[in-house]
């Protein structure tokens, strides 16, 4: 019997292997990227990415139909004008008298290299707009839900004003897509407080305000509620 207490002992001493943590491996190693059959399995089962998808595809066609059907006018004419500039050329042009900040006209010297037609000029803002109707789903989302996401991501494929803008070769639509991404990473902000959603809000907010200074004033708007809600937090 004593022997028999002496074996337990010894079998109860012996070392018993680590296991590896497969949660804290995989916590160093990024998601792989999803495979197309799921994310097609994925639209077949999310309602709400089936109707933005739908609302996305109409908000592309009605931007892009007839894009090069009319003339420029005035102001899309001083858009060809600043972007044949080279782009010094263009930052000094804005800098000496010109109201709108140069990166519009930077990028759109760039979309010369595919032509001077009144498509080619519009393209950007037409595209620009068209992105910017699943990232004010993201926005509405972000404040409420889902439904409010489908339900702002409609009456913007569907605007009549934001159509227009973004039919025109100007910084309006492009203006608008970026401050749609920075009121995103600030709603998000200001719930989590991370530093990454405020970086890319103030990424964002620069990149609008370079567009045009329109973005001024609701950006503006945005940091003085930061300001507030964050002061009553410290109360």
């Amino acid at each position: 019997m004593i022997r028999m207490a002496k074996k337990k002992g010894k079998r109860a001493n012996r070392k018993v292997p680590a296991q590896s943590d497969d949660r804290g491996l995989d916590a160093g190693i990024p998601a792989p990227a999803p495979s197309p059959e799921g994310v097609l399995a994925s639209v077949k089962t999310n309602r709400y990415l089936q109707i933005l998808i739908g609302l996305t595809l109409i908000g592309f066609f009605l931007r892009f139909y007839n894009l090069g059907w009319n003339s420029l006018w005035l102001d899309e004419a001083s858009t060809l004008s600043f972007a044949r500039q080279s782009l010094i050329g263009i930052w000094e042009s804005t800098a000496g008298g010109e109201f709108n900040p140069p990166l519009f006209y930077w990028l759109e010297h760039g979309m010369l290299a595919f032509g001077e037609s009144e498509f080619v000029l519009r393209l950007l803002p037409a595209l620009l707009g068209v992105l910017t109707i699943p990232v004010i789903y993201l926005v509405g989302k972000e404040f409420l839900d889902r439904n409010v996401g489908i339900i702002a991501a409609a009456l913007l494929a569907f605007s009549p004003f934001h159509i227009f803008y973004s039919q025109e070769a100007r910084a309006y639509a492009p203006m608008l897509f970026f401050f749609s991404l920075a009121l995103l990473f600030y709603l998000r902000a200001s719930r989590s407080n991370e530093i990454r959603s405020w970086v890319l809000f103030g990424i964002f907010s620069a990149i609008a305000f370079w567009m045009h200074f329109y973005v001024a004033v609701p950006i503006a708007i945005l940091i003085l509620h930061a300001l507030v809600t964050s002061a009553g937090r410290i109360r």
